[in-house]
């Protein structure tokens, strides 16, 4: 086929970048002439051509710089809103398109791993985890351990690289959410854990044995040989003083039963 060129045409690149360039048609186009309209090369432009068979008409639209700036985000909300509702094929989708949008944040500043953690959706953490290659933050812990969703805990606790003992950005470690939340098979989980620090304290300098009131929970952290009984929150109070405080007899009795525990180094 013979090759027809034609000069000082508008290219609009992936990254957005306008520029005049050399382009090639062949010969069943048939076309005469490009209308270029005047642009701008410090602006940004949406392009659109119409071929009525005699001529390729470019039309340009340009892009509001604010409008641009939010699209990733848009984004990225959308593939939040899917994670959420559980629609692992409209995931996979989403990323096939684009995968750097799982590492995206929304406005609150947590990405598409956070959401699966919190909403329990166990297939799409794994299929982050596994297949798109994601790393859980302590983030993504401390909200599946609060939420009480005990296979995606265990799905975070099997990558090396995750801290266990870390603070998530309400000042509380997953030992912590477990404890207070009363969530036996967690608590369990994360306290056989080698690594586990169970007298680290919090904003208000409560530990995960202050925040705990199930009684199972707090057996389980008072079985445990580095826990300190003696540590004291912001207001004075140790778990016991707290639990006498507020008249919890049955947390009272097993604070007595291991009254006399020596910790050792956590």
């Amino acid at each position: 086929m013979k090759e027809r060129e034609l000069n000082n045409r508008l290219i609009m690149h992936e990254n957005g970048r306008t520029t005049k360039e050399k382009r090639h048609f062949f010969e069943p186009l048939s076309i005469s002439k490009l209308v270029l309209p005047i642009f701008n090369e410090e602006k940004r432009y949406r392009i659109q051509v119409e071929n009525d068979g005699q001529e390729l008409r470019a039309d340009l639209f340009e892009i509001d710089q604010e409008e641009d700036e939010l699209k990733p985000l848009k984004q990225v909300e959308n593939l939040i809103e899917e994670v959420k509702a559980g629609n692992l094929k409209n995931v996979k989708e989403i990323l096939r398109k684009n995968k750097s949008l799982v590492h995206g944040k929304n406005a609150l500043g947590f990405t598409a791993l956070f959401y699966a953690a919190r909403e329990g959706h166990k297939e799409i953490a794994k299929f982050l985890l596994q297949e798109i290659g994601v790393e859980p933050n302590v983030d993504d812990l401390v909200v599946a351990a609060r939420a009480g969703n005990t296979e995606i805990v265990e799905l975070f606790l099997s990558k090396n690289n995750l801290d266990i003992n870390g603070l998530d950005s309400s000042r509380n470690t997953a030992l912590m959410e477990a404890s207070s939340n009363g969530f036996e098979k967690i608590v369990r989980l994360l306290l056989a854990q080698d690594e586990i620090k169970v007298n680290i304290t919090n904003y208000f300098m409560k530990t995960a044995l202050m925040m705990a009131e199930k009684p199972e929970v707090v057996e389980l952290l008072l079985q445990n040989p580095k826990i300190d009984v003696t540590v004291k929150d912001f207001e004075g109070y140790t778990a016991q003083k707290r639990a006498e405080k507020v008249k919890n007899q049955a947390l009272v009795e097993l604070f007595k039963k291991h009254q006399n525990k020596t910790p050792v180094s956590s």
